[in-house]
């Protein structure tokens, strides 16, 4: 597939128009990874687009389909603040937030806003058969965390923490309020 693009931006173009909607974004993503088709400052810009355009990135078949795959990306580049590789953050959040049903509380996604979780939750209520609930999570360092993405426009006004979710403690995991 790459030909020519050494831009996210141009690798996105190179593909056909019916396979550039956001949820396309991560097999992309990953064909760039395992084909080293970026620079590294490139593949960090595709990896905020993809995860925060996308649906439920982390529900998204890529590769293998067991999900390591979006650790092992985010690793590729190290920590990410917005679209910036840039070094961890001297202390983890105090105290993260999710909105899920039971069996998706070790997911990737949270936030340290928790007004962003009830609005999360009461959509999944909305949509699934099964309760959501909003879980709160401490993280006890900060090499748990895989990037930071609040920027106003590409994240969509949304406070979101990414998690290596091989490395959450489910012992940490408590519903809110409890």
């Amino acid at each position: 597939m790459n030909g020519h693009a050494d831009t996210w931006e141009g690798l996105i173009l190179e593909r056909p128009t019916d396979k550039r909607g956001r949820n396309d974004m991560p097999a992309l993503l990953w064909d760039a990874y395992v084909n080293d088709w970026l620079p590294l400052e490139q593949f960090a810009i595709g990896l905020e687009d993809a995860w925060v355009g996308c649906e439920w990135p982390g529900r998204q078949v890529l590769g293998s389909g067991c999900g390591e795959e979006w650790n092992e990306m985010f690793e590729h580049c190290g920590y990410l603040e917005n679209t910036t590789i840039s070094a961890y953050p001297e202390t983890p959040p105090a105290i993260l937030y999710r909105a899920a049903p039971e069996f998706y509380k070790t997911g990737m996604s949270w936030t340290d806003d928790l007004e962003q979780a009830k609005w999360f939750n009461d959509r999944n209520n909305g949509y699934f058969h099964i309760q959501s609930r909003i879980w709160t999570y401490r993280p006890s360092g900060t090499r748990e965390l895989l990037a930071h993405f609040h920027d106003p426009v590409n994240s969509r006004g949304e406070h979101e923490w990414v998690l290596n979710d091989m490395e959450i403690d489910e012992e940490r995991i408590t519903p809110l309020g409890e």
